[in-house]
């Protein structure tokens, strides 16, 4: 999407990211129960509890910052000698696109799923935990720790129960952000020489 955007006309580009505004416009939440209602009683939903729905549906929210990236980086390479001396030698556009600048996409690309990965595991955690994502039989960090939480009362108390899920949460959440920071700064261009 952010390829084909930023390597389009500006009325092209202007309409596909409009699009990418729109939707990111919608509260996340309300995006997810709307899609997830609609997508009630198909066969998405019946496969494994409707933990390929439920991440379908993530896939279909959260590809927004994506579009936006790829779509800057785009524009920025579309801009470098070497793209406007292969437009120059006539070359269509759709090669040059393909050819050349998604090839020196991928960095950033590697780059942008590390960090956007994080962010789906939390929001994830966040609506299995409210009862909203994932439900059992599957196992996801935000149904153990609603499922701990069920249990926790002032008589007993098991405090271990909310403790390590969230702390498996939290350790993943850090380890891949130090992981995409890694690869930012290994991967960045102006590092290279």
């Amino acid at each position: 999407w952010g390829l084909v955007a930023g390597g389009g006309s500006g009325r092209r580009d202007d309409l596909m990211m409009r699009v990418v505004d729109l939707l990111d416009s919608v509260p996340l939440v309300f995006l997810v129960i709307l899609l997830a209602s609609i997508a009630r009683g198909s066969s998405w939903e019946a496969a494994g509890g409707g933990l390929g729905l439920f991440f379908l549906i993530l896939g279909l929210v959260y590809w927004t910052p994506m579009a936006r990236v790829v779509r800057g980086e785009t524009r920025s390479l579309a801009r470098r000698e070497w793209a406007v001396a292969a437009t120059a030698l006539g070359t269509p556009r759709n090669r040059i696109l393909w050819r050349h600048i998604l090839p020196n996409l991928i960095p950033t690309i590697l780059v942008t799923v590390t960090l956007i990965i994080p962010r789906v595991l939390l929001f994830e955690a966040f609506l299995s935990f409210l009862g909203l994502g994932v439900q059992a039989p599957a196992v996801s960090w935000g149904t153990l720790a609603r499922d701990a939480f069920e249990v926790l009362n002032p008589v007993r108390t098991a405090w271990w129960m909310v403790a390590f899920p969230s702390l498996a949460l939290a350790v993943t959440l850090l380890a891949l952000n130090i992981v995409g920071d890694a690869l930012r700064t290994d991967l960045d261009p102006k590092r290279q020489r």
